[in-house]
């Protein structure tokens, strides 16, 4: 670690809990079984039993994205959580090791572009992803790129209305979770998600 430039990728904490909603828990589909042993043994079963939950009638698996979200509050509230969904702050240990590169997810192909430069690296192309959710700028060796000076990134359209429904309890639960992980990272809470907590929260105080 003395001897290795360290570099840490980040996503939008909303972004990464819808991405694992649909990842592991098949995106609140009904299933007879989770993909396999592993799926079963590390998501199915540990959420199924936190939150209570058995079977349908039909005797299949299913699980909601308000019930994934209250599954992991009650986990981070208990533990580190699961590194699908850990709070960034705390799964890449950023108050213990020095990151002099931070690249988001959103701007891969810029912040990629800008590490391959920095440390003169030519084995590899910027242009190479392989799991693209955005659109990047295409990349242009002749530009110039700089660092802490991009805007705070909100999240996808067709993330937001995976929260627009979520109990106003429960998404300020999920906010003040994710708190850190979004100032740290310069990362927006959606305007109107913020009014549904800014309201709950007035209505309860």
């Amino acid at each position: 670690m003395k001897n290795s430039t360290k570099v840490m990728t980040v996503r939008h904490p909303l972004e990464r809990l819808v991405s694992a909603f649909r990842d592991k828990f098949q995106d609140g589909r009904a299933v007879e079984k989770a993909q396999s042993d592993g799926h079963m043994r590390y998501f199915w079963k540990p959420a199924m039993v936190a939150l209570k939950k058995g079977r349908n009638e039909e005797g299949k698996l299913q699980i909601t994205f308000h019930e994934f979200l209250q599954y992991v509050v009650k986990e981070q509230r208990s533990s580190a959580g699961d590194p699908h969904w850990m709070r960034l702050y705390r799964l890449c240990s950023v108050c213990g090791i020095d990151f002099p590169f931070v690249m988001r997810l959103e701007t891969y192909t810029d912040d990629l572009a800008f590490l391959v430069r920095n440390l003169g690296i030519a084995e590899v192309n910027p242009l190479e992803r392989r799991h693209s959710l955005y659109s990047d700028t295409p990349y242009d060796a002749s530009t110039r790129l700089s660092i802490d000076t991009e805007p705070a990134i909100s999240i996808k359209n067709s993330t937001l209305k995976y929260y627009l429904d979520v109990p106003p309890n429960l998404l300020a639960s999920v906010l003040d979770i994710y708190k850190i992980d979004m100032e740290m990272f310069h990362y927006e809470v959606p305007p109107v998600l913020q009014e549904i907590v800014d309201r709950y929260r007035s209505s309860a105080a």
